[in-house]
């Protein structure tokens, strides 16, 4: 595995809001980052990046005509782990990212009984769309208690290029956040702690 790039969140000097956002509560944070993912949404973007901190815009013209790539068989995946599934309406950062006419499978992960983790996913040929703004979301929501952060995009031999956002922010969530956008697919998984070995495990094979 070799890490093609390291990305490390920008300041955002024109957006002055950033600061009043850090200091509300994280649900109304992410609510308001979100708000402006929405935007970037609705303008159809299927691709946009950052110049001297100025979020720059396709045109708003542009369309999804990309098809999508198979993905894992996530309930078989689980069942062969001896996962446990509820269905879930537990808050998930992905529901407010995508636009509301793709679905969002969620589901509550348990192992004997016991909550292990939280997983939802969404396909699209506009996953990479949706994905860099979910890291400009989140980059508005951080707190000063952000620590262990991985933001990385990986090439493994044989299996399929992923982005890696995964961090701890109890400002943002009680328990670690995981995000992988693989083929035309976007996962977010909530681990709980003493769960990361085995659910790391877990991510590797839905992302094979």
């Amino acid at each position: 595995m070799t890490i093609e790039e390291v990305i490390l969140f920008p300041t955002y000097p024109h957006f002055p809001c950033s600061g009043i956002v850090l200091a509300m509560s994280w649900s109304a944070k992410l609510l308001t980052a979100c708000g402006f993912v929405l935007i970037l949404v609705s303008l159809s973007a299927s691709d946009w990046h950052l110049t001297k901190n100025v979020i720059v815009l396709p045109s708003s013209e542009s369309s999804s005509t990309g098809t999508l790539e198979p993905g894992a068989d996530v309930l078989a995946i689980l069942k062969k782990n001896n996962y446990e599934t509820q269905t879930s309406r537990e808050e998930n950062i992905l529901s407010s990212i995508v636009p509301e006419n793709i679905p969002v499978v969620a589901h509550v992960l348990l192992l004997n009984g016991d909550r292990v983790g939280f997983i939802a996913f969404a396909d699209s040929p506009d996953v990479k769309s949706y994905f860099n703004a979910l890291k400009s979301a989140l980059q508005k929501a951080f707190s000063k208690d952000l620590k262990e952060l991985r933001d990385e995009k990986e090439r493994r031999e044989g299996k399929p290029t992923r982005d890696i956002l995964t961090f701890r922010d109890p400002a943002i969530h009680s328990e670690r956040l995981v995000f992988i956008k693989v083929r035309t697919r976007i996962y977010e998984v909530h681990v709980t702690d003493g769960n990361e070995v085995s659910m790391n495990a877990l991510l590797e094979e839905l992302t094979d």
